[in-house]
């Protein structure tokens, strides 16, 4: 999970969770989706622009700025704040969509 408050604020939180998946036992992809959180703060103007409120997005590979190596389901809750779940790219997209348009919802 990605939250964003103000542009600058950035929080994740579920790593261990998304580190445990199949997918990084293999090095290569485990050291591309570290870079992605090391440099989550330089592409959120990207995010920001990816995203709207008026809709829960689904970003998949290349069309995700924060990275190809993973999918983001996300919505933006207002100007200045974002939801995301950021993940492997075979996630659960109708149950993380779900989810993502609950949290609107409930803000």
């Amino acid at each position: 999970m990605v939250i964003v408050f103000g542009g600058e604020n950035v929080y994740y939180t579920g790593i261990s969770l998304l580190f445990s998946q199949p997918e990084f036992r293999d090095y290569a992809h485990t050291v591309e989706m570290s870079a992605i959180f090391d440099h989550c703060e330089e592409r959120m103007d990207d995010l920001y622009g990816a995203l709207d409120a008026s809709e829960t997005k689904v970003l998949i590979g290349a069309k995700n700025p924060l990275g190809e190596a993973c999918s983001l389901v996300g919505s933006r809750v207002n100007d200045d704040d974002i939801f995301a779940i950021l993940g492997p790219m075979r996630m659960d997209y109708s149950q993380n969509v779900g989810l993502m348009n609950h949290i609107h919802a409930l803000i």
